[in-house]
Parts: structure tokens; sequence; C-alpha cells
């Protein structure tokens, strides 16, 4: 058998296992070893963390963005962060009349510093950190709370869905690296293998 014919019989054995072989083997692998679908109802308690510098002709848009949103209203509280606002932006998040809506007023410090402060003055367990001058989508935070429910992952998790991220708390009883990792310090949005 010439090194050519050789060539040709694998690149054709190659073929016929791609397209058939394989899909084969993963629907017998699929029946043999079935991983069901797990769904579970949104009982968890999420906190929005939205810094802010001189947004006053966002910031009532946006609260009402946040408040619309497809995710139970219980289990909701929403955390202003005033990073030294002198527009009127803190008298107009205390005006709000949603109790689930707080302000946090800061001196002007920078908003790395305004983002910190507000994932350690909230309670939920995941956070969602957003800016003020967009509008929230609806969808945003079911879709956010389905990223980071993995039955198996026991480190925290953080994900990205267009201009939102969400970050799961951690409980303070683990590792000094993991407690860093879900206050922000590190954060990997890589998905896992």
């Amino acid at each position: 058998m010439t090194a050519a014919s050789l060539i040709f019989v694998a690149s054709v054995g190659f073929v016929i296992y791609v397209l058939a072989l394989y899909p084969l083997l993963l629907s017998l692998w699929a029946k043999a070893r079935p991983r069901p679908i797990r769904k579970t109802a949104l009982r968890t308690r999420v906190s929005i963390v939205v810094p802010v510098r001189n947004g006053a002709r966002w910031v009532e848009a946006k609260i009402r963005s946040l408040l619309e949103t497809n995710y139970p209203g219980e289990l909701i509280d929403i955390l202003i962060v005033s990073d030294g606002s002198t527009d009127g932006s803190d008298a107009l998040v205390n005006a709000y009349p949603d109790r689930r809506v707080r302000l946090l007023a800061l001196p002007a410090g920078g908003k790395s510093v305004a983002v910190n402060r507000g994932i350690e003055s909230v309670s939920g367990e995941i956070v969602v950190l957003t800016d003020v001058r967009q509008t929230f989508d609806p969808e945003a935070i079911p879709k956010l709370y389905r990223r980071t429910r993995h039955p198996r992952r026991k480190q925290p998790r953080g994900v990205q869905h267009r201009s939102v991220l969400a970050l799961r708390k951690m409980d303070p009883s683990q590792s000094e690296p993991h407690r860093r990792h879900a206050r922000g310090d590190r954060l990997d949005l890589r998905d896992p293998a």
C-alpha cells in the first residue's frame, strides 16, 4: 500500500468517524449517562449596586428600569452609591418611594471605591454591578441568575451580560482567596470546563 492510498483511507475513515460514528457514540453516551435539567425557582436574594457621580438626569430612569425586572420584587434590593455627587442625585434617591432603594453617600473617591464600598454594604447572595446611564434589560437578572447557578461549582462565579456584571457572594467562613474573589478583587469570567 502506497503512502497516498494510506492517506486516502485515513481521510475517508476520519470523515466517516466525524459524520457517523462520533454522533452515534454521543447519543449512546447521553442515553447511558443522562444529565437532567435542573430548574429551580428564583429564590436567591439579589443586590444591585449602582455607582453614581453626578447622575441626576439618569438615576430615576435607572431605578425604574431596575424595579421593572422580571425577578421576584421581594428578592431585590438596590443600592445607589453616590461618589460625591453634587447635582442632586442623593436627594432624588432619598426621595424615591420604594423601600428597596437605598442610598450610600460617600465623599468623592472614585468609582472603584464606590463599587467596593457598595459590595461591602449589601446582603444579597448575588451582587449585580451596573452603570447609571444604561437602562436595564428586564431579563438581565434572571439570565445572570441562571448563569451563576452551577450545581458542581464550589468557587465563586462571576458572569457578564452586556454592560452588567454579577458576582456571587461567598460565605465568610471560606478561605481568604475565595473571599477576595467574591468581593471582586479578582474575577475570572471564563466559563468552566
